[in-house]
């Protein structure tokens, strides 16, 4: 089975926490909103170290190069199967956030069967939501991940990254890069 990577960004704002997640780009999710969003991830190749492919989709989704630290969370397993490993850590501030991200792209024959190649960003769109919208916007097998942050344990992962943000300076532990 698939296994995935990735990073939940986290940011404490006005009291209420929010996570950052993405809108799919290409023609199939233009029009398309409810539980399509996702937490920046990709799949790792055999014999990769877990951690370094959530940062390396981080960066290639979002432009983001998060430095952490980073708390390994449970697990999340998709009804297909597949399984994703994640790390939450303090997300930038919204600021520094840039739509449409400057994500890596894919190509795509479209419209099918028309020996057209096009190509198209993996995200399109990335944006703070609440743990509330997530539920609305994730796709299904990742609301495992707002159900533990959720929970009393989820509650300490909550308040370690909260100190981080009281403590961080942004300069040293973001950069984007554009391409």
């Amino acid at each position: 089975m698939p296994i995935s990577a990735g990073l939940v960004l986290l940011r404490k704002i006005s009291g209420q926490w929010f996570v950052l997640i993405g809108h799919p780009g290409g023609p199939f999710y233009r029009a398309k909103n409810r539980h399509v969003w996702s937490i920046p991830k990709g799949l790792v190749e055999e014999n990769a170290d877990y951690i370094r492919v959530a940062k390396r989709e981080t960066f290639e989704e979002t432009g983001l190069n998060v430095c952490g630290p980073f708390i390994p969370l449970p697990p999340v397993k998709y009804r297909s199967g597949k399984t994703v490993y994640v790390w939450a850590t303090l997300g930038p501030s919204p600021e520094r956030i840039i739509n449409p991200p400057p994500s890596s792209k894919f190509t795509l024959e479209f419209p099918p069967g028309s020996g057209r190649i096009k190509e198209f960003p993996e995200i399109d769109f990335i944006k703070y939501v609440s743990f509330k919208e997530a539920r609305e916007l994730l796709v299904k097998g990742q609301l495992g991940i707002i159900d533990f942050l959720e929970s009393e344990d989820g509650r300490f992962v909550l308040e370690a990254i909260a100190t981080w943000q009281d403590y961080s300076t942004e300069t040293t532990c973001y950069s984007l890069f554009t391409f």
